[in-house]
């Protein structure tokens, strides 16, 4: 008897229901309805082949810390770029194989070391800080004004040291550190190496600086490594794709720039290099010379064969000097030398044709003088370490034989009246900043014996650096004189006698050597050396109590 209708549709159901019940849920079975009963066939109906599932590959998934520096961030993803097929970035740290990010100092692979200085406001007399002080600080047991820092510096920081006590931070944005500092001289701030600001003093930590070219990196507490952990086996394909280690301190761009004052080899300091040695004077400050890569030193004196044996005590203001007595400048490594002085040609224009000679003959460059006036104002250009410095200068205080004319040898002259004329250096900066350098300016300017600066010095500083000039120096100054900040620049009215025999006062004794840090072609730091010269004729370093008196009086002039 056949069955109803209705009855053979129940049975159906059922039928396609138990065999749903035996297959994976992604797989879809279609069944195909007739309007027409047909006999249930007596045969096994068998399943369809259930398919084989493959599951997404996630052994490669990265996590990556958001809070990891912009330039380490862009350099991750070009790695992810370059290596689309291997590696995937996840948002989410329990679905990847792979972190990256800060860590305590672990065994693990790493691919950047983040490099960070201990920071204060520029005119600051203290120079060096025990490491415990930092650590007691970040644990709240010091009663301090807070260290200043961004998030990005905390992150890394507490990484490696734990969360900081409450109160012992306080997180500002980049660009407000500086204000920061100068608001609360008695504050700190760890600031990034690479983001270092001019305005900003770097102090030691126990005798470490991360401005020196000799820094442990395993000793100095400032370091904190990025670190690949999970996975050992993705993390090794990872830190080969990645490649060489990135840092934001590469020692391989960091170029040190020495600026000095005056040098006039002659008179009494001449006197004492005959009775002593040649090399003498230089004896006690020898290292800070040698150890800046790029040493600028401004002669003043044009070298002679005929030049007289000196005579102590003469006082004698037409100046030369023994072609013997160079070996104190090669021996110290000077790299460049500049031309401006207002002697050069006071033994008439031959003697300073030899000097340039003699230059020329060492290999070593020049500017700001030369054999006429067109060699006298071209810019000159340094390259070390990827760093491009342009040199530029000129004389406006005379007098008019010391300058140089379209036939014969001086320094370059740019009065105006009673003041500069910028429009016969403003084409020479222009030209430096178009070639991508860093343009440095020094100034024969008129001389003043005191920290202060004139005011009409103070403006005429100040429009150079609007002119473009990242570093204006005076060259003029027998007597050490004040800084300034202005217009993105660092300027700096005078650095005093570095070889001369000036010495009836105590202020023509003292003497700077600026030791500027810069980075990626830009000025990161300027740390100030200071000395004091004994004998007419030999710097020394000047004890702590002398330097914190030096540095007081020049901040004071400064205006801080």
């Amino acid at each position: 008897m056949l069955m109803s209708l209705d009855k053979w549709i129940a049975v159906c159901v059922s039928a396609v229901l138990l065999m749903a019940a035996c297959v994976p849920e992604q797989v879809v079975i279609e069944v195909e309805a007739s309007l027409t009963p047909t006999p249930i066939p007596s045969a096994t109906i068998s399943p369809t082949p259930t398919p084989t599932l493959t599951p997404t590959a996630v052994l490669n998934a990265v996590y990556v810390d958001p809070q990891l520096p912009s330039d380490l961030l862009q350099r991750v993803n070009d790695t992810f770029s370059a290596h689309a097929n291997d590696f995937v970035a996840v948002s989410d740290p329990s679905q990847a194989s792979l972190l990256i990010g800060y860590n305590a100092p672990l065994d693990l692979p790493l691919i950047a070391k983040r490099v960070f200085a201990l920071a204060t406001a520029f005119p600051t007399i203290i120079d060096e800080v025990a490491w415990a002080e930092v650590d007691e600080l970040w644990q709240g047991v010091e009663a301090q004004s807070p260290l200043r820092l961004t998030q990005s510096t905390y992150a890394a920081l507490s990484a490696r040291w734990g969360e900081a006590a409450d109160g012992a931070v306080e997180i500002l944005e980049a660009d407000q550190i500086v204000d920061a500092l100068w608001q609360d001289r008695a504050a700190w701030a760890i600031v990034p190496f690479d983001e270092l600001d001019p305005r900003l003093k770097v102090l030691r930590i126990d005798g470490r600086s991360p401005l020196r070219h000799d820094l442990d990196l395993t000793a100095y507490p400032l370091v904190v490594d990025v670190l690949l952990s999970g996975d050992l086996s993705v993390a090794s394909r990872f830190q080969e794709a990645f490649g060489v280690l990135h840092t934001n301190r590469d020692e391989e761009r960091i170029t040190i720039l020495g600026m000095t004052g005056v040098t006039a080899i002659t008179r009494d300091l001449a006197w004492q290099m005959e009775q002593r040695d040649i090399l003498w004077p230089a004896e006690l400050i020898r290292p800070w010379l040698e150890e800046v890569d790029v040493l600028h030193v401004s002669n003043e004196v044009s070298f002679t064969p005929i030049c007289p044996f000196p005579i102590l005590g003469t006082g004698s203001v037409v100046f030369c000097s023994d072609p013997k007595y160079f070996e104190l400048l090669t021996s110290v490594g000077v790299d460049v030398i500049e031309n401006t002085g207002n002697h050069m040609n006071d033994y008439g224009t031959q003697p300073f044709t030899y000097t340039l000679d003699l230059y020329r003959a060492n290999d070593i460059p020049y500017y700001g003088g030369g054999y006429n006036l067109t060699d006298a104002a071209k810019p000159l250009t340094i390259m070390h370490n990827g760093n491009l410095l342009g040199f530029v200068g000129c004389n406006p205080s005379g007098p008019s034989s010391a300058w140089a004319t379209d036939s014969s040898p001086g320094s370059y002259p740019c009065r105006a009246g009673a003041g500069m004329d910028f429009d016969k250096v403003k084409p020479q900066i222009d030209e430096l900043i178009t070639q991508g350098a860093l343009p440095i300016f020094t100034i024969q300017y008129w001389e003043f014996y005191m920290y202060e600066p004139s005011f009409q010095q103070a403006a005429e500083f100040r429009a150079a650096a609007e002119l473009g000039a990242a570093i204006v120096s005076g060259s003029q100054a027998h007597h050490p004189q004040s800084f300034d900040f202005h217009a993105g620049a660092v300027i700096h009215h005078g650095l005093g006698n570095l070889f001369f025999d000036q010495s009836s006062t105590i202020g023509q004794r003292q003497g700077i050597l600026d030791r500027y840090v810069i980075y990626n072609n830009r000025v990161l730091s300027l740390e100030v050396l200071t000395f004091i010269r004994e004998h007419y004729a030999q710097p020394r370093p000047l004890t702590l109590q002398e330097r914190a008196g030096l540095l007081s009086a020049m901040f004071a002039a400064s205006g801080w």
